[in-house]
């Protein structure tokens, strides 16, 4: 993926792979296993910029894994049970199927994410069934 000025290699491998050339910039995993008849990956970027008060995801799930590497900022993550921080140089992880609402918390942030799915089922659903009980952490 051509992403931010870089070329970003995303490698389903076992943890212990090294590129034969290049820098491994993180290895974020490993991914939860889940069933599907067929795998699709989708690659994306985020950049969100802006001086008003942080932005937020709608409360939504995917069918299958996220997985993401946040180059600059920071975003709070929040899932049933669970709210954490997620800075600059980390990676976050989203096990298929969970509600989940993301939250950016600096002025300006910058992600490449991968979403590894069930191909049949649409990427992103609204998730009606769960709201976040705390606020997140600056």
């Amino acid at each position: 993926m051509n992403s931010l000025g870089k070329i970003w290699l995303f490698k389903i491998a076992p943890v212990d792979w090294r590129p034969a050339s290049g820098q491994k910039v993180a290895t974020v995993g490993p991914l939860p296993h889940f069933e599907a008849t067929e795998y699709e990956a989708r690659y994306l970027e985020s950049i969100s910029i802006t001086s008003a008060s942080p932005g937020h995801t709608p409360v939504h799930r995917h069918p299958g894994v996220e997985a993401w590497y946040v180059l600059s900022g920071a975003q709070c993550m929040q899932i049933p049970g669970k709210t954490f921080l997620i800075r600059e140089g980390e990676t976050g992880l989203v096990p298929a199927g969970t509600p989940m609402v993301l939250t950016r918390v600096a002025s300006s942030e910058r992600a490449v994410t991968l979403v590894f799915q069930d191909a049949n089922l649409p990427w992103m659903t609204k998730a009606n069934d769960w709201q976040p009980s705390e606020a997140c952490p600056q």
